[in-house]
């Protein structure tokens, strides 16, 4: 993959579920709630985010019942971090999940 340019974002949504038996736990981070969901937030810098230029790695993980989650990835480079990871936390609280109904 190419490297962030100055003032870059990637995010990047995954899915997923637990295997039978093994149930879904929120983990360490920073509380947030997501679209009603209670979430944890982790921030690393560099983090994993290191290898294509970026300055932070921004993690969340949102349960969304016993066996069912969705997580968050952004990778951001700055100058003005702040800036940049405020959008980034605006994203997520503005995140509205479909509910396959």
């Amino acid at each position: 993959m190419a490297r962030l340019d100055a003032r870059g974002v990637l995010v990047e949504w995954f899915v997923g579920s637990a295997l039978p038996g093994n149930g879904v736990s929120l983990g360490p981070g920073l509380p947030m709630t997501i679209d009603g969901l209670p979430a944890r937030a982790q921030i690393a810098r560099p983090g994993d985010c290191r290898s294509i230029g970026g300055q932070e790695t921004i993690t969340v993980f949102i349960p969304t019942n016993q066996t069912s989650w969705y997580s968050m990835s952004a990778c951001i480079r700055g100058p003005n971090l702040a800036s940049t990871v405020r959008s980034v936390r605006a994203l997520l609280l503005s995140t509205k999940f479909a509910t396959g109904s």
